[in-house]
């Protein structure tokens, strides 16, 4: 209808209708351009913040799974101390010696995060659309940093006890009788040299869980929360 209006004018040589018209055409078109947007901003911002809710899901499950490892941890860097001390002292609790080294082989338990739900984020650049910048920080420290480092120590744990049972326990240590080798010499002594490695790093690796990786949990779990009663505000 507002063409056939333009037309009509043109041929009359109406020139202020001409113009009034075309006006009115471009407004027409800037606030269609101009909703649009808003509506696209709107999306986007809906799609964010079911991303976080996702991350958020995700990291609460891992809390709980790294509380579970934090407590086995604890328990089995108690029983590598227990079997040093008994490794260092004659004459040898071989039955005692054996279950604890079972022990430290099987039930060991390491923590590696989930990280799908920060990668989609991060892909579909929902995590720099975040407008709180702490936030965004403390997320980026967490897994691009911290969670790092976790999966390194993790893996040099989990090597360290894959090493003992191959390399220290395999040529040393009779695990059907639970006796060291008959006529293996210095076996008690590789045994412990095979046991300290993975008792320092436990140990290490325990510390680490405890001071580093479940704080940054905490902290960004916290700040997602705070950040998620701000938008309930708006």
């Amino acid at each position: 209808m507002i063409f056939r209006r333009v037309a009509n004018a043109f041929r009359k040589q109406d020139w202020f209708v001409v113009f009034i018209e075309i006006v009115i055409i471009v407004i027409g078109v800037y606030i269609g351009i101009f909703l649009g947007d808003i509506q696209d901003a709107q999306k986007f911002k809906h799609e964010t913040d079911t991303a976080l809710l996702a991350l958020e899901s995700e990291m609460r499950a891992d809390l709980v799974r790294l509380d579970e490892v934090i407590d086995i941890q604890t328990k089995m860097v108690a029983r590598q101390e227990s079997l040093i001390d008994l490794l260092n002292t004659e004459p040898y609790d071989e039955e005692q010696i054996g279950t604890l080294l079972v022990s430290i082989i099987n039930d060991n338990s390491t923590f590696f995060p989930n990280r799908s739900a920060y990668k989609a984020m991060e892909s579909g650049g929902f995590l720099a659309a975040l407008p709180d910048e702490k936030l965004r920080l403390q997320l980026t420290r967490l897994f691009e940093r911290e969670y790092v480092r976790q999966d390194v120590n993790a893996t040099w744990y989990d090597d360290l006890g894959f090493k003992l049972g191959m390399e220290h326990m395999s040529q040393n240590w009779d695990r059907d009788n639970k006796r060291f080798m008959p006529g293996a010499p210095n076996a008690a002594i590789i045994v412990r040299n095979g046991v300290w490695p993975v008792h320092e790093q436990g140990a290490f690796y325990l510390d680490f869980l405890k001071t580093t990786v479940r704080p940054g949990i905490v902290e960004a779990l916290e700040m997602i929360d705070e950040y998620q009663g701000e938008e309930a505000k708006e």
